[in-house]
């Protein structure tokens, strides 16, 4: 019943509707007459206290004194004769109490019972036998398919056990209860996850003692407040459910699957807490219980999916890429079988994406030609285009396909698809678009198409908050195109944003160092300045940042020119 990571696809007007109308669910009404004797009492009250001499706006005193004279005539008032003695006895005990009800309470008061008497029959008996058969017939309805028909009428026969019952009647707080984990549940099947935690805390809050027993009321809360991002209270309602699943063999052998659903519930969550470390140990567990002989084979192969799933994000937010590329390896051998309940939305395009990070990451951090980094980039080759065939409009697709073909050296075909992810929708501004356009920039530079780089680089620098690579890349654009005008223009680039990033030392400030000093050498080359200088400055942009590619190319080139020149030296 719970469809833990959908997205609510109610509008949030009607979210907002729903929690209006089940707000008297949160609380049991502390006096024991009903909210109907209240709407009789106050009307009552009125009509005799308007009698009395009073200012425009009367004093709570008068009302009150209205609402206790207004006694005299209970059995003679057209509204009040159809009354059993007992709700006359509440009626008197209210009017004596003084309660003050405003207007709009008696106008919803009204609504409700109205409502409610025409979704269900006046039952015969008590508070208890008419919840409980309009519980009854709200089944009947819901197991013929009408769910909202169903849901309407589970709220209606609550509606009547608050106006009729009481917190002391422990039988009618076990039916209350069961109502509640109807309605919410049928709430979060709509999609309506903020009404559904309203009715499900109303539940937890009135009798604690049911949710102990049943662990759906936590699962559910647990399941309401993930989708609407309350994190914390989502663990600590995930943790009671698996506390109770954990002390009560009957219910861990009544539903095993919860041994296997909880801690991977937990375990995400503890991711998007950022917290990693905790996150994989909840995931582990998981993995046990899967092993355990008790689980049906059947359900562990469709949760063994959503375990590496997990696993691997974890990995990756710690930075353990290889092992990350391991998990989304199984993962992706699994992923037939796996229920799509226990997973992320969109993870079919997501998946594909934070593997090809992970395959990136782990390759760069290896020699090139090491035969794992080779399997690693054809791996991540294969997804890229998986991924922008599944997902043509995908613009974070084409991002990652030119990402890879660029690392792969097809400066061609990843500047093709830098320029797909301006056409596609999702990614054609903001921030992707941004640095799309200096990656893009950087293959023209690659390219020898200088005057096309500088004229994306420019692009980018007239956006509202450009990437401030962009500035570097435009340095090195001028300084390709070389003449005097734009070698003094780059040499003013790189000295301004050299002194702008002093004392910073950021991953950002280090990549932006690393290219202007790499600029600079290329200057130095247009003036005709020596190769020692040359690879003096770029084993300086290496030293601030060992991977930069531009970098590595040109001092091989610049040590390239070094060896002509000790072997011209050495034939002379």
């Amino acid at each position: 019943f719970f469809f833990l990571f959908t997205p609510p696809t109610m509008s949030r007007r009607l979210a907002t509707t729903a929690r209006r109308l089940a707000t008297p669910f949160l609380v049991w009404q502390r006096r024991s007459a009903a909210p109907a004797l209240s709407v009789m009492v106050s009307t009552a009250a009125r009509r005799y206290s308007t009698q009395l001499p009073r200012p425009a706006a009367p004093l709570p005193s008068q009302r009150v004194e209205g609402r206790r004279h207004a006694t005299d005539f209970i059995e003679d008032d057209e509204t009040l004769k159809n009354l059993s003695h007992v709700d006359k006895l509440k009626l008197k005990a209210m009017m004596d109490s003084g309660d003050v009800i405003s207007d709009v309470d008696m106008e919803k008061a009204v609504k409700d019972r109205t409502l409610d008497d025409e979704l269900l029959p006046d039952f015969e008996g008590g508070a208890v036998e008419r919840c409980s058969q309009g519980l009854v017939m709200a089944k009947e309805v819901m197991q013929k398919g009408h769910i909202a028909a169903a849901l309407n009428m589970t709220e209606a026969a609550l509606r009547r056990a608050y106006r009729e019952g009481t917190s002391a009647d422990k039988e009618l707080l076990d039916i209350v209860a069961e109502g509640h984990l109807i309605a919410g549940t049928v709430r979060q099947r709509m999609g309506n996850w903020e009404a559904a935690l309203v009715h499900l805390d109303a539940a937890v809050q009135n009798n604690p003692q049911a949710a102990a027993r049943n662990p759906a009321f936590y699962y559910g809360q647990g399941a309401s407040n993930a989708v609407l991002g309350n994190l914390s209270e989502a663990l600590a309602a995930w943790s009671l459910c698996s506390v109770a699943v954990d002390e009560d063999p009957s219910l861990a052998a009544e539903m095993p699957w919860l041994r296997v659903v909880l801690p991977i519930n937990i375990g995400q969550t503890l991711l998007r807490m950022n917290k990693p470390d905790a996150g994989l140990d909840s995931l582990i567990g998981a993995e046990r219980a899967i092993a355990d002989a008790n689980i049906p084979e059947e359900f562990a192969a469709s949760a063994r999916p959503a375990v590496h799933y997990y696993r691997a994000l974890c990995l990756a937010t710690k930075g353990e890429h290889p092992e990350a590329c391991a998990s989304w390896h199984l993962f992706d051998q699994t992923k037939g079988a796996a229920d799509e309940e226990l997973l992320e939305a969109k993870w079919k395009e997501r998946w594909l994406q934070h593997s090809v990070r992970s395959l990136f990451l782990a390759a760069s951090a290896m020699p090139p030609d090491s035969p794992k980094a080779v399997e690693w980039m054809d791996r991540a080759n294969a997804q890229t285009l998986s991924l922008i065939e599944e997902c043509p409009d995908y613009g974070r697709g084409w991002w990652l396909r030119g990402d890879c073909l660029h690392t792969m050296g097809d400066a061609e075909g990843a500047l093709a698809a830098y320029m797909k992810v301006l056409d596609c929708e999702d990614s054609s501004t903001g921030a992707i678009a941004q640095s799309v356009r200096v990656l893009a920039g950087r293959c023209l530079l690659d390219l020898k198409r200088p005057s096309e780089a500088e004229a994306m680089f420019e692009e980018e620098l007239k956006q509202p908050n450009p990437d401030r690579r962009a500035t570097a890349g435009l340095a090195a654009a001028l300084c390709e195109q070389g003449g005097e005008e734009r070698l003094a223009r780059a040499d003013a680039i790189v000295k301004e944003q050299m002194e702008a990033l002093r004392g910073k030392e950021s991953d950002e400030a280090k990549e932006s160092k690393a290219d202007l000093t790499t600029v600079g050498a290329q200057s130095a080359a247009q003036r005709g300045e020596s190769l020692e200088d040359q690879e003096k400055m770029l084993l300086q942009a290496l030293g601030v940042d060992p991977g930069n590619p531009r970098a590595q190319s040109l001092l091989q080139q610049v040590r390239q020119q070094l060896e002509e020149k000790k072997k011209e030296e050495a034939a002379k």
